[in-house]
C-alpha cells in the first residue's frame, strides 16, 4: 500500500517493515540520511515522542505518534504526528453513516498509543461522550484517563474490569480495538453487552482475529 501511494505521488520512497529491539534502533533508523520517515508502531507510539525534535498539536493532544517526518525546513530534524485517528475514523463511517447520536457510547480494547488515537477520534469527531476501556493493566487505564483530559470536550472513560459491570453499562455503538490479536482471558467481556453498528480492530484486516470471533459469538 505505502509503496502504491508513493508511486503515485511520484515520490522516489520505497516502503521496509523492520522490527527494532530498542527505541535508540527506532530512532537511528529515523535519522539515517537515507530515511525519508517512519511509521511507527507498538511498542513505540508514546516513547518515541520525547526522542523527536518536536510533535505538531495534534499529536500532542492525542498523546501518541504513529508517524514521523522531516521537517521541510530543517530536514535533520525529525517531527510526529498521528494519522492513526484517521484511519479508525474513515473506517468507522467508510459506509457514510453519519456520526452516532450525541451521548452514545463507544468501547476501545487496550490502553497503549493506538487507544489514545480511537479514543480522539470516538469523543472528538463521533460525538461519543461515553468510552469503556477494556484492558488488564488497571495502571494503564489510569494513564490513558489522564491523558484524555487534554481532549475537549473530555469524554467519560469508564474502565470495564468485570462482566457484572459490563452488563450493566449500556450497549456501545462502536467497538475499536487496539491490541494485537490474542486468545481473551475472559471472552465473556466482549460477550456481556454487544454493539449495535460497528467493530474495528486497528491491527488487523480480516475477521479471523479472537477479538472477532468473540463478537460473532463463533
Amino acid at each position: 500500500m505505502h509503496n502504491f501511494i508513493a508511486k503515485s505521488l511520484g515520490l522516489p520512497w520505497t516502503f521496509h517493515s523492520t522490527e527494532c529491539a530498542t527505541i535508540e534502533e527506532a530512532i537511528a533508523l529515523g535519522r539515517n540520511p537515507s530515511t525519508a520517515g517512519l511509521v511507527v508502531t507498538m511498542p513505540y507510539k508514546q516513547t518515541i515522542m520525547q526522542r523527536l525534535d518536536g510533535t505538531d498539536p495534534l499529536a500532542s493532544t492525542i498523546g501518541a505518534c504513529n508517524n514521523v517526518y522531516r521537517d521541510k525546513e530543517h530536514p535533520e530534524r525529525l517531527r510526529g504526528t498521528n494519522t492513526d485517528w484517521l484511519g479508525i475514523k474513515g473506517c468507522l463511517l467508510e459506509q457514510g453513516e453519519k456520526a452516532a447520536r450525541a451521548d452514545a457510547p463507544a468501547l476501545v480494547v487496550g490502553a497503549g498509543g493506538a487507544s489514545r488515537a480511537a479514543v480522539y477520534a470516538l469523543s472528538a469527531h463521533l460525538a461519543c461522550t461515553a468510552i469503556y476501556v477494556l484492558n488488564r493493566d488497571e495502571a494503564e487505564v489510569e494513564e490513558l484517563v489522564r491523558d484524555c483530559r487534554r481532549l475537549s470536550p473530555v469524554p467519560a472513560v469508564v474502565h470495564v474490569a468485570s462482566v457484572g459491570q459490563a452488563k450493566a453499562l449500556d450497549t456501545p455503538c462502536y467497538i475499536v480495538g487496539t491490541v494485537p490479536d490474542f486468545e481473551h482471558f475472559q471472552p465473556s467481556l466482549w460477550v456481556g453487552r454487544r454493539p449495535k453498528r460497528h467493530h474495528f480492530t486497528a491491527t488487523w484486516s480480516d475477521i479471523s482475529t479472537h477479538s472477532c470471533q468473540c463478537h460473532m459469538g463463533s
